[in-house]
């Protein structure tokens, strides 16, 4: 039997203002969870494109549920993992993460940390590797 890790974008912004974080609260539509009930192995390809004046990177924070809900006290308080895709000024960046798909659901958050200069075309793109079984 043949490994298939099947790819699906999450969240697509044109644009992300200044400071901004989206989703704007957890469960928010703007990002898709991902359900890890069944997967052995979990990656996110994060991209975005930097204003030419930028100088502030793109944080990406992972939070994790048992339900997945749309309340905030259905969500963890604190990050299960976070990852920094660094300001290239002016182009798009984009990095691949690797995570530990021990969790039951999980969403991104993308953070703007530039107080000046918004990013356009922010995506989360998640890759996983399906339990197989025996």
């Amino acid at each position: 039997m043949s490994l298939t890790k099947p790819i699906l974008e999450i969240m697509n912004e044109s644009a992300l203002a200044a400071t901004a974080t989206v989703p704007t609260a957890p469960g928010g539509t703007e990002c898709s969870t991902v359900d890890l009930t069944d997967v052995a192995q979990a990656a996110f390809e994060l991209e975005a494109v930097f204003n030419a004046s930028g100088t502030e990177p793109c944080v990406f924070h992972f939070r994790c549920s048992s339900s997945g809900g749309t309340s905030s006290d259905e969500w963890d308080t604190v990050d299960y993992d976070v990852a920094t895709l660094a300001c290239v000024a002016g182009a798009r960046a984009q990095m691949h993460h690797v995570i530990d798909a021990s969790p039951k659901i999980i969403q991104v958050f993308a953070v703007n940390e530039d107080s000046t200069h918004s990013m356009t075309d922010v995506k989360v793109t998640r890759e996983i590797q399906q339990v197989q079984p025996l």
